[in-house]
């Protein structure tokens, strides 16, 4: 019986070039595995990474190159190069979200906005407050946030998105607001409230002092204080009370914290809510809310 023959190659070879398609991808990620699990021993996470994505893209095109020219039987470059652009145009076609998300991944690679380990927020976008960046694969990048919920979110996403970056600057700012009686004094509230603020190990600028030495160092390198005018020093970053409205017998405050482990806000708001609380009744100053 004659070989079935479509477009001039074999349906034997069109087999055994889908067949060794599927292996060149199940090596490709076998190998990146094996390279995480092992290398990452002795080199950092991001290293190992780095090193896994190149080993297992170079296999990609070895199998997609050998496919191509031993099946297929393409062995001219110009005949090579027509051959993936077409084929790369109908896949294109058919799977454009599939392309966005790789390109992005690739940029996401190189330009370094994000890396493992960063604790990020996608403002807008993505139903969540702070989350860790557990995984970046050619498509999407993996999120856990404090709750243990894992977050797959596109890479088109991130890179069309405004990403906040806690992990780069190392803090961010919080705003509590309260209320107070009419009748108080607001020098004697604010007092009491800065005092809560110094006395916190998570509130800058009264933070641990090797901690401190770090996110200064850090303020320096990202030139976030030169962008908030601010300067590179951590003592501008003062917490701040503000009168943000008076209606009837209640004043509305704003207390502004600028915290460290910003991946712990909630809990590091609660415990400094506490503490305001319990110097409030020792204080006896008259509050209504405190949140």
């Amino acid at each position: 019986m004659a070989d079935v023959v479509i477009f001039d190659v074999t349906l034997e070879n069109l087999l055994l070039f889908a067949l060794v398609m599927l292996m060149t991808m199940i090596g490709g990620r076998l190998v990146y595995n094996l390279v995480r699990n092992t290398v990452s021993e002795y080199v950092s996470r991001r290293g190992s990474k780095i090193l896994a994505k190149v080993l297992q893209y170079s296999i990609y095109v070895i199998g997609v190159y050998l496919g191509v020219v031993v099946f297929l039987g393409v062995n001219n470059l110009t005949a090579l190069g027509a051959s993936l652009g077409l084929a790369a145009l109908g896949v294109g076609f058919a799977s454009q979200q599939i392309i966005q998300n790789m390109m992005a991944g690739v940029m996401l690679t190189f330009d370094r906005r994000i890396l493992l380990d960063d604790w990020i927020d996608i403002v807008g976008t993505i139903d969540f407050s702070i989350a860790r960046v557990k995984d970046i694969t050619l498509t999407r990048t993996i999120l856990l946030d404090p709750t243990g919920k894992l977050i797959f979110v596109p890479n088109a996403t991130i890179i069309s998105s405004m990403v906040i970056n806690y992990t780069r600057s190392g803090f961010g700012e919080v705003s509590i607001p309260i209320k107070v009686q009419f009748t108080e004094d607001l020098d004697r509230v604010r007092k009491v409230i800065l005092e809560v603020a110094a006395a916190d190990g998570f509130v800058l600028p009264n933070c641990h002092c090797v901690k401190k030495a770090k996110l200064e160092t850090i303020l320096i390198k990202s030139k976030m204080g030169k962008m908030l005018d601010r300067g590179p020093s951590l003592e501008a970053f003062k917490p701040q009370v503000l009168i943000t409205n008076v209606s009837g017998l209640e004043i509305s405050l704003s207390i502004r914290l600028w915290i460290t482990e910003m991946q712990n806000r909630d809990e590091i708001v609660s415990d400094f809510s506490r503490q305001l609380i319990d110097r409030f009744n020792a204080e006896k100053i008259l509050f209504s809310e405190v949140k």
